[in-house]
């Protein structure tokens, strides 16, 4: 898949071990480095559910991967007119880009 970022800084933020670390702990800039890792090696949406991603395929498109110490990895689809199924969700098999929108602590319990 296809891997964007919401702004630069995110972009910097994540993808520089150096940034991250100051963040966030180590286990933590792993399991991040692990799951965009994920995402690049998926060739669709649908197989990030290996990668344990939790998705909302009600559009617009929500994958959340759940890391250590209450952090979270939040993307979108990217799509502004995706592919839906009959029961108007997101084609995820269809699903090649995604858009990262936050790292950090999670806002839910």
């Amino acid at each position: 898949m296809n891997v964007g970022f919401e702004t630069e800084r995110l972009r910097e933020v994540c993808e520089s071990r150096g940034a991250v670390r100051t963040r966030a702990p180590a286990s933590v800039v792993e399991q991040l480095h692990a799951r965009l890792a994920d995402m690049r090696a998926a060739t669709c949406a649908s197989d990030l559910v290996v990668a344990r991603a939790e998705i909302d395929s009600r559009p617009p498109v929500r994958v959340r991967f759940r890391l250590d110490e209450g952090y979270e990895l939040v993307c979108t689809g990217s799509v502004a007119q995706p592919y839906l199924d009959a029961e108007g969700l997101i084609d995820l098999d269809r699903m090649r880009r995604v858009i990262v929108t936050k790292f950090g602590r999670s806002s839910r319990g």
